[in-house]
């Protein structure tokens, strides 16, 4: 997460499968590990997606991506 700009990062979990995100919460700047709890084989594929706390990319209450803008 150093690598993203700003103090804290909000993430999500994302599912390629079904287009369904997850709120994971709010971390420090730091290295932090993710793991998906969701267990291991196919279809458990998950994308971590990071951003900047202080923009509002997405939102906390999505729970999926716009398919337009």
């Amino acid at each position: 997460l150093t690598k993203i700009s700003g103090k804290k990062k909000n993430a999500w979990w994302y599912d390629p499968t079904n287009g369904q995100l997850d709120y994971i919460g709010e971390f420090d700047s730091k290295v932090t590990p993710f793991q998906y709890d969701g267990g291991h084989g196919a279809g458990n594929d998950r994308v971590l997606i990071a951003v900047d706390a202080d923009k509002d990319y997405i939102g906390k209450e999505w729970k999926s991506l716009p398919t337009q803008y």
